[in-house]
């Protein structure tokens, strides 16, 4: 990541809406989030994700055997590395 992109992920940013509202007559809604939350759940939305959250803790046995060599992987990845870093540096 260069450090311009550093700089616009943390510069806050703030719009003005009287344009929207003059020339197109945007008129914003104020909502609860309770409100948009069953309003996203009425339509299927995160369901997909709820059932297979449910799903693979019905299944955890088989599900385990799944990510087992991810799991590995990551472990050998994280071995090596910290070998890696702690060997002195006796070549200089």
């Amino acid at each position: 990541m260069c450090p311009f992109q550093v700089y616009k992920v943390g510069v806050t940013h703030y719009f003005c809406l009287d344009k929207a509202k003059h020339e197109l007559g945007y008129a914003p809604q104020k909502r609860s989030l309770e409100g948009v939350v069953t309003w996203f759940k009425e339509r299927g939305h995160g369901r997909k994700m709820l059932d297979a959250v449910t799903e693979e803790n019905s299944n955890s046995f088989s599900y385990t055997l799944r990510i087992l060599p991810v799991i590995v992987a990551t472990a050998v990845v994280l071995l090596a590395l910290s070998v890696l870093f702690l060997i002195p540096c006796t070549y200089i």
